[in-house]
């Protein structure tokens, strides 16, 4: 039997990652972590908006122009442009770009790939549960 708990004030957005919640501050301001063991942390500055996954957390920067990504540990990278939204798995970060293409987030390269078609355009970026 599963239970509510409050684990703090309210935040502009929260985000579910594989280990932690985030959550960016009412006047996006300041992005934090949430863990059982550590409570909320700060992790990182402003931002414009966040989305989590099990690959790690990605933020548009304040003027919704960059993004970052925040793997645990290793702190901020920055991972260019930012984008009409992310989505992220347990191995991979996706992004769909301005011009509604997919792309794949290649970590060692730093670099974004796409993966849909010539052609093809999206609307929407939604990642599924394995």
């Amino acid at each position: 039997n599963r239970t509510w708990t409050r684990v703090g004030a309210g935040g502009s957005e929260f985000a579910v990652g594989e280990k932690a919640l985030f959550g960016l501050s009412m006047d996006r301001g300041a992005v934090f972590e949430w863990t059982v063991s550590t409570g909320w942390v700060r992790i990182g500055a402003g931002a414009g908006n966040i989305y989590a996954g099990g690959y790690g957390l990605v933020a548009t920067g304040v003027l919704g122009t960059d993004a970052w990504l925040y793997l645990d540990g290793t702190g901020w990278q920055p991972i260019g442009d930012s984008g009409q939204t992310f989505a992220l798995t347990t191995d991979a970060l996706f992004r769909l770009d301005w011009s509604g293409e997919v792309e794949k987030y290649d970590y060692s390269s730093e670099l974004w790939s796409p993966i849909t078609e010539p052609g093809w355009i999206s609307v929407e970026l939604v990642p599924c549960p394995l």
